[in-house]
């Protein structure tokens, strides 16, 4: 029952992050905000939350998730509804870290839920059912935020956002409270003392860095080079999010079947060509089917990392060994987001492009592993 409670927190806080990943690019471009002024907007919550996050997770591996999910999620929830009140860049830059933080922080104890009630041979499954659900229900309500955006305006639509967060809230409040087995907060992550794991933090950071790099470009390359409007974009990427979570079902039993390390890197090559051609073909049509190949095959990686992260710490640790990894992942997309507003200047196909040289590299990173990763 709390797995369950624990998906259906997931897709409502999953389906506002969703909305909110397709609407602020758009908002924000259409305020006259500059792409590399964009990617600083977006990479400064990142680097301020991800040490503070190393401590929450250690001290909620003691006292327990449920209260530091209901807290996050709220402020994030919060932080969504009032996007739309405020069109200078620094409120809306502390707007944007508020948000970064707590959903962070939020999603850090979700995932640590799904581990503390998974078996080892379902990690693979359980996260596959954790991402694939929250995408496919998100898929209505970035249809539904295109919709607003024309005929509401952001300000509503920001505020619709922030009322779904606000279910994932409500929700977390019906959670059992934890038996945790440790009694003793330790802030110190011992798991970088061990080899496997900085090779996973790096694998991390590269997957950070090549999400990030295409985080506000992926609607303003459909809005410039496509030509397409705001609904249009919001149908296409909706599409994007159902391939992710039609991925997640799909390939989360063979993850727990042939290892994160297989999983890995197949996922990471076959995402990164699909974005490369992508950028590459001239027809528009081609060009979407490719966009949605690479979302479709994002999910092995994806879920493969995660079963690898719930395998490398000790169990006890890892509300704050997974806000390590997560740090990594967070401290690279500050860079790739920063990256990706100067190439997004140029061209943003090279954003694309960039994104997919990264992955393939995280995905032969993932072949140094150890057979203990999967």
């Amino acid at each position: 029952m709390e797995f369950k409670k624990t998906v259906l927190a997931i897709v409502f806080i999953y389906a506002a992050w969703g909305a909110a990943y397709v609407v602020l690019p758009l908002y924000l471009d259409s305020l006259g905000i500059s792409f590399d002024s964009i990617g600083i907007l977006f990479g400064i919550g990142g680097l301020l939350s991800g040490l503070v996050l190393i401590g929450i997770g250690a001290y909620a591996d003691v006292l327990g998730r449920k209260t530091f999910a209901s807290v996050f999620t709220l402020l994030d929830a919060a932080a969504y509804a009032i996007y739309g009140l405020f069109s200078s860049f620094f409120p809306l830059a502390l707007i944007k870290s508020s948000s970064d933080f707590a959903h962070n922080a939020s999603f850090n104890m979700l995932s640590a839920r799904v581990i503390d009630a998974s078996h080892r041979d379902r990690l693979g499954r359980n996260y596959g059912y954790f991402f694939g659900l929250s995408s496919l229900a998100a898929v209505p309500f970035i249809v539904l935020v295109g919709y607003l955006i024309a005929n509401s305006g952001y300000s509503f639509t920001f505020l619709a956002i922030g009322l779904i967060a606000f279910l994932g809230f409500l929700t977390t409040l019906t959670f059992k409270r934890e038996h945790m087995e440790k009694t003793k907060v330790e802030l110190f992550p011992k798991v970088l003392l061990d080899r496997e794991a900085w090779i996973f933090t790096v694998y991390n950071a590269l997957r950070g860095f090549s999400f990030a790099i295409i985080v506000f470009a992926e609607p303003l390359f459909f809005r410039h080079m496509l030509g397409m409007g705001d609904t249009e974009v919001a149908i296409v990427m909706s599409g994007s999010w159902l391939a992710y979570g039609l991925s997640g079902v799909v390939f989360g039993p063979l993850v727990d079947r042939f290892g994160a390390r297989v999983s890995c890197l197949l996922g990471s090559v076959l995402d990164g060509a699909s974005w490369i051609a992508m950028v590459m073909v001239q027809d528009k049509w081609l060009a979407i089917f490719f966009y949605l190949a690479g979302s479709f095959f994002m999910g092995p990686a994806v879920i493969g990392s995660f079963r690898a992260m719930a395998l490398i710490p000790k169990k006890e640790d890892v509300g704050r060994d997974n806000a390590v990894f997560g740090y990594a992942f967070s401290a690279a997309s500050v860079l790739g987001l920063f990256v990706g507003g100067y190439l997004a200047k140029e061209s943003l196909a090279l954003n694309f492009i960039v994104r997919s040289v990264t992955l393939v590299s995280a995905g032969l990173l993932a072949l140094a592993l150890s057979k203990r990763a999967d």
